[in-house]
């Protein structure tokens, strides 16, 4: 009665009045946190287990049990006061959020400062379906074995996803769990991009935090979101290239180019010191006197004697009666006096 509000989680009565009358009776173990405290000394009393609170000594870090009654009472003098507002400040389990079922999709949640006396100082999950999208957390314990209980988070049962996890002072006490949990900590990097990540082990699952995401290099590709490791970008195959970071795939080289890494070279991919198999940044054009009929190649092939071509062909032509190339040629050449050259045949006029 009076101005007395409670709920599972703080009891307050501010600027009370006489003969006001309350209980608050806890539901899990928890600790007391006093935001205001101020009543009158002696007559206007809150009381928990037997010990009396008055005046300005309010019961700020008291531990309670589950099931422990808190008593509030002012007496019928004229003074009154400021009164008291108290946080019951994280259970046994889940000091800042305790989930035990059901279905929820949860965005930019932070979790901060919180305290459990077992397990999951910032959120502790015992079932249902859940999925937090960016999710940080930040000084939260849990006291059980110095931090052994999941000082962040702890994992007893139900599907976890976590897309772009922070954690600050991250360590191997922030996650826990339990065999039966099923704990997916994702990146929030996109396709064409790598995460950097640190891996939390709880008992079942591995867990990906504080990822830092860039773009895959120039030469590789990434075609699915969530990357979680630098090498989750995978060089270019034989034949196919990549020219800007960020690529979602590798092209192939078109027929009558070839894959290279080197804009300005013109060897056709047959100089050793430019030749490349994988990891292509772009596609140059055949040489004159090489040619590639086929897509996806890293080097062209040779026009034989007889035949030339111009830059960038698919296939060599024959040079004309009377004239004559050798292998890899650009230019057919008048036969010298006395001499003919018919594809194939060589003879004396």
């Amino acid at each position: 009665q009076g101005n007395c509000i409670y709920s599972s989680n703080f009891l307050l009565s501010l600027n009370y009045n006489n003969e006001e009358e309350c209980s608050f009776q806890t539901t899990d173990s928890g600790i007391l946190e006093v935001i205001t405290f101020v009543t009158e000394t002696d007559d206007d009393i809150l009381k928990i287990n037997n010990i009396e609170y008055s005046g300005f000594s309010g019961p700020d870090s008291i531990s309670l049990n589950k099931n422990d009654v808190i008593y509030w009472i002012s007496s019928n003098n004229s003074i009154t006061n400021e009164g008291f507002e108290i946080c019951f400040e994280n259970g046994a389990n889940g000091g800042g959020i305790y989930i035990d079922g059901g279905t929820m999709t949860s965005n930019n949640i932070n979790v901060i400062n919180n305290i459990a006396i077992q397990y999951g100082g910032g959120i502790y999950i015992s079932g249902g379906t859940n999925i937090f999208n960016h999710l940080t957390l930040h000084n939260n314990i849990a006291q059980i074995e110095n931090g052994g209980g999941g000082n962040e988070i702890y994992f007893y049962d139900g599907d976890v996803e976590i897309i772009n996890v922070k954690i600050n002072h991250f360590n191997d006490k922030s996650f826990s769990g339990s065999s039966s949990e099923s704990a997916t900590c994702k990146s929030h990097c996109l396709i064409g991009q790598y995460g950097n990540c640190s891996i939390s082990k709880t008992s079942a699952s591995n867990c990906y935090v504080n990822c830092k995401c860039d773009n895959c290099s120039i030469g590789t590709s990434y075609s699915l979101s969530s990357s979680t490791l630098p090498s989750d970008c995978s060089e270019c195959d034989s034949g196919t290239y990549s020219s800007y970071e960020g690529a979602s795939n590798c092209i192939s080289c078109p027929a009558e180019k070839y894959a290279t890494n080197n804009r300005s070279d013109t060897s056709g991919g047959l100089n050793e010191n430019t030749h490349v198999i994988t990891g292509a940044t772009t596609c140059n054009d055949c040489p004159a006197g090489y040619y590639t009929s086929n897509s996806e190649k890293y080097t062209c092939s040779t026009c034989e004697a007889g035949t030339i071509s111009f830059i960038g062909a698919q296939n060599c032509s024959d040079c004309p009666i009377g004239k004559i190339s050798a292998d890899g040629d650009a230019s057919c050449l008048n036969c010298i006096a006395g001499m003919r050259y018919i594809k194939n045949i060589k003879s004396r006029i």
